[in-house]
């Protein structure tokens, strides 16, 4: 990505790897929440273990997605109001 110094420049400046991370805690503790909230705290379910748990990961990973990009969103706002 040496080529690249402007999308370095921009990562870098949006901070985007404090975002993924701040994203992959929210999607993790939603995925946790929902399975405890649907799963535990109801007493048990009829599906089995791996197709449960097999849904929670595709939660997790899609709440990381978009907690990541509405974070990195939020940043690039701050960013521009802080340019004027």
């Amino acid at each position: 990505m040496s080529e690249r110094p402007g999308v370095r420049n921009l990562m870098r400046t949006l901070d985007v790897v404090t975002q993924a991370k701040r994203g992959l805690a929210v999607g993790v503790l939603v995925a946790f929440g929902t399975y405890w909230l649907f799963v535990v705290a109801s007493g048990g379910s009829p599906y089995p273990t791996p197709y449960l748990a097999g849904l929670a990961l595709v939660l997790a990973f899609t709440t990381t997605l978009l907690a990541t990009a509405l974070f990195t969103i939020g940043a690039a706002y701050r960013v521009s109001r802080s340019l004027d």
